[in-house]
């Protein structure tokens, strides 16, 4: 999903290969789009919970980072820095902010 695709297009910027473990139920653009941007896409499991646990155990084998799409304090503090940030780059507030 996003978080896969924001870590792949980040690796790509930088030069760093990526490996994204997505659920079989994961739309087949998303496949593309994340290959798009350079990542591995390992394919495993019904469901988020089964490929989540699959990208640990493949973290576990190889030298790498795991990084959790949602339930990581470092994204947390990311996140909470984009009103911050845009209100320095905006020349005015923005109407709204949306995420998905």
């Amino acid at each position: 999903g996003n978080a896969g695709l924001a870590a792949a297009y980040a690796a790509k910027m930088i030069g760093v290969p990526c490996t994204v473990v997505l659920p079989s139920t994961t739309p087949a653009d998303v496949h593309e789009r994340l290959r798009g941007f350079g990542a591995e896409v390992v394919v495993h499991g019904n469901v988020w919970d089964e490929a989540d646990a699959h990208a640990r155990q493949i973290v576990e084998k190889n030298t790498g980072g795991y990084v959790h799409p949602f339930d990581q304090p470092s994204t947390w503090r990311g996140h909470a820095t984009i009103v911050e940030e845009l209100s320095r780059q905006m020349p005015r507030a923005p109407d709204a902010i949306v995420t998905c």
